[in-house]
């Protein structure tokens, strides 16, 4: 990527097919599936219906809320519902501003309620390392 031009549209930096995990799934299982693709953030589905979203921040939240151990809860009780969707044609720029201004980590990125992507803070340092590594900055 040589440049970050204006308008740029989400679909072009976004990971595409995302893992996603049941509500009914064991917190175990989503940590596993996390650490499996090396991934901090899954889709949450429920009767595969996009329903949410599941961070390490989460599980790790639920955890400290509730007392019990990971091994104990399942993924409803700990993912959040109604997630920040974007479509693949929204503009970067608008998307990260919406990231700012909401103080989320991730996004998700849905075709006629399909999710087909994933943007999280994560693919951003990539996308501006990468952008960096391009575009040495003058005067550095």
């Amino acid at each position: 990527m040589n440049d970050i031009p204006s308008g740029l549209a989400i679909g072009a930096v976004m990971t595409r097919n995302p893992i996603s995990i049941e509500t009914s799934a064991s917190l175990d299982s989503a940590f596993e599936a996390m650490s499996k693709y090396s991934c901090h953030h899954l889709a949450v589905t429920e009767d595969d219906v996009l329903v949410g979203v599941l961070s390490h921040r989460d599980i790790s939240l639920a955890e400290s809320v509730t007392g019990k151990p990971q091994s104990e809860l399942k993924v409803d009780d700990a993912y959040v519902a109604f997630p920040y969707r974007a479509e693949r044609h929204d503009s970067l720029d608008k998307v990260l501003d919406d990231m700012l201004t909401l103080q989320i980590g991730s996004v998700l990125i849905v075709e006629n309620e399909k999710l087909i992507g994933i943007l999280t803070t994560y693919d951003v340092c990539r996308i501006l390392r990468d952008f960096l590594q391009d575009n040495p900055v003058v005067g550095s």
